[in-house]
């Protein structure tokens, strides 16, 4: 049995079937991806890093494209950034003009009543994957788990780090970052 599909084109009820699961899922995608991109996190330190356990747990904090910046290395600083991802989906993030290593990653906890968030207690941290080794500007931040990065930033500016999925980005999934102090015409 054919049916009117997309553009007057005749579609099996198969086809047909596929179209409305993409709907659905479309339309259930963008009520939920308010909730996706508001759960993903950044947090940085220094290297050579503290302890995990004398920091205790982080407060999970929402952050917009227009608030001030809060990550500002120093040039020339070597950091490890610590990306939290407590979305049940991965996201690639992207870091402009760095290149980094990827560390390792480890799984967390977040106590949705009080909004903290920690690795998981007696957690191992596991390596980069096999294909994570070397220099990358893009790092797949896993469910569930903290994803750590290591580094160098080398050239005074305003950058930006992101999701690299074009609908997270552009719904807030993008935060401004500053290398050095505020340059002449930067937003601050």
């Amino acid at each position: 049995v054919a049916v009117l599909g997309p553009m007057g084109l005749a579609v099996d009820r198969w086809s047909l079937a596929w179209w409305i699961h993409l709907a659905i899922g479309l339309a259930v995608g963008l009520l939920l991806l308010p909730l996706v991109t508001d759960s993903v996190r950044l947090w940085r330190r220094r290297s050579p890093p503290e302890p995990l356990a004398e920091r205790g747990p982080g407060v999970w904090a929402k952050r917009l494209w227009a608030e001030p910046v809060t990550e500002n290395p120093a040039a020339g600083a070597t950091e490890i950034w610590e990306i939290y991802n407590a979305t049940v989906d991965g996201h690639p993030i992207h870091v402009h003009e760095v290149a980094f290593e990827v560390l390792n990653r480890q799984p967390i906890f977040v106590d949705e009543v009080t909004q903290e968030v920690q690795v998981v207690p007696g957690s191992v941290p596991v390596p980069p994957e096999p294909w994570e080794t070397g220099f990358k500007d893009t790092v797949i931040a896993y469910p569930g788990q903290v994803t750590r990065v290591k580094a160098q930033f080398n050239t005074p500016g305003q950058y930006v780090w992101h999701c690299h999925i074009v609908e997270h980005e552009d719904n807030e999934m993008m935060r401004p970052y500053r290398i050095g102090p505020v340059q002449p015409g930067q937003p601050t």
